[in-house]
C-alpha cells in the first residue's frame, strides 16, 4: 500500500505519534508513505518532516492529491481548517482525526459530508514506544484500510479500538489527559523528596524508578491492583499511614472529580463546535 499523507497540526501530540510510528517502521515500509506536514507558523512542520523524510507546505493550497490527511491541530481550530480542507477533498481520502471531543459526524458536517473518518486519541508516550491508542472508525473505510492503520500506530504502543465512539470519548481522558497526571504526581512527589534533603537529580531518579517498577509490576502481575497495594500495606505501617491521608481526602473522589471536568470540558468543546457549523449555514 502505498500512501500520501498530509499531516494538518504538528503539535506535541502529533509529533510524539507520528515520529513513534515512524521508528518502528522497516526502510520498505518508509519507501511506501510520503509525508507532508503543515502548520500555520511552518516551524513545527519543517522539524518533523525533517524527521520522517518529508516536505513542509506552507499553505493548505499547495498540498497535492493525497490518501491520507491526519488531523493534528485543536479542536476550536478545525473549523477554520476544515473550511481550507474541503475543496481538496475528491471522496476516496482517509481522515485519521486526533481531535479530543469531536465525533466522527461532526468532522464529516464540517467536511461537507465526507464520511471516510476515523479517530485516534494517542499519549505523548508514544514518542518512547509505550503510548496508548484509542480508535474508532467509521463504517465508510473498508476493514483492509482500517486495519493497516491500526497496525501502523498500534506497533507503537498498546491499542484499544472501539466499536462504540462514546466509549472513545470516555475513555480519552484517562488515557490522553493520564501522562499530564502522572507527571504532576511526579512533581509533587519529587518535591516533596526534596524538602527531606535529598538532591533534586536524586529524588527525580527515585520517583521515576518507583513509578516504572510499579507499572512494570502491574503489566506483568496479573492480581487485581487492590491485591498489589495490600502486598506492600502492613497492617498499622508506613504505607498504611500514608495511605490514611489518601482515604481522610477521599482520593478516589478527587479522581472521578478531575476527570469529569475533563469530560464536561470536551462536551462544552463538541457544543461550541455544533455552534459554529450552524452559524455557517
Amino acid at each position: 500500500m502505498s500512501n500520501v499523507v498530509a499531516i494538518l497540526g504538528c503539535g506535541n501530540m502529533a509529533s510524539a505519534l507520528i515520529t513513534g510510528a515512524w521508528q518502528q517502521l522497516s526502510e520498505i515500509e518508509k519507501s511506501q508513505l510520503e509525508f507532508l506536514t503543515y502548520t500555520p507558523t511552518q516551524v513545527r512542520a519543517q522539524t518533523l518532516a525533517q524527521v520522517v523524510g518529508g516536505r513542509a507546505v506552507s499553505s493548505m493550497q499547495e498540498l497535492p492529491v493525497c490518501d491520507v490527511y491526519v488531523i493534528g491541530c485543536k479542536p476550536q481550530q478545525f473549523d477554520t481548517l476544515a473550511r481550507d480542507l474541503r475543496p481538496l477533498l475528491k471522496g476516496h481520502e482517509i481522515i485519521i482525526s486526533m481531535m479530543a471531543a469531536l465525533a466522527t459526524d461532526l468532522i464529516t458536517q464540517a467536511l461537507g459530508g465526507h464520511s471516510r473518518v476515523m479517530r485516534i486519541m494517542p499519549n505523548t508516550p508514544n514518542l518512547v514506544g509505550s503510548g496508548v491508542n484509542l480508535f474508532y472508525s467509521s463504517v465508510k473505510i473498508e476493514l483492509p484500510v482500517r486495519e493497516y492503520w491500526y497496525s501502523f500506530f498500534g506497533r507503537i504502543g498498546k491499542s484499544f479500538i472501539f466499536e462504540n465512539e462514546e466509549l472513545l470519548d470516555n475513555a480519552t481522558p484517562y488515557s490522553g489527559s493520564g501522562p499530564g497526571i502522572i507527571f504532576e504526581w511526579a512533581r509533587l512527589w519529587s518535591s516533596s523528596l526534596e524538602q527531606k534533603g535529598i538532591s533534586a537529580q536524586a529524588a527525580r531518579e527515585i520517583i521515576v524508578g518507583t513509578l516504572l517498577g510499579s507499572a512494570k509490576m502491574m503489566q506483568m502481575q496479573s492480581q487485581d491492583l487492590e491485591i498489589l497495594r495490600n502486598q506492600v500495606t502492613s497492617q498499622g505501617g508506613v504505607t498504611a499511614k500514608a495511605l490514611e491521608v489518601f482515604s481522610k481526602y477521599d482520593l478516589g473522589e478527587i479522581i472521578e472529580e478531575a476527570m469529569q471536568n475533563a469530560l464536561t470540558r470536551g462536551d462544552e468543546i463538541r457544543n461550541g463546535f455544533k455552534h459554529n457549523l450552524k452559524d455557517e449555514k
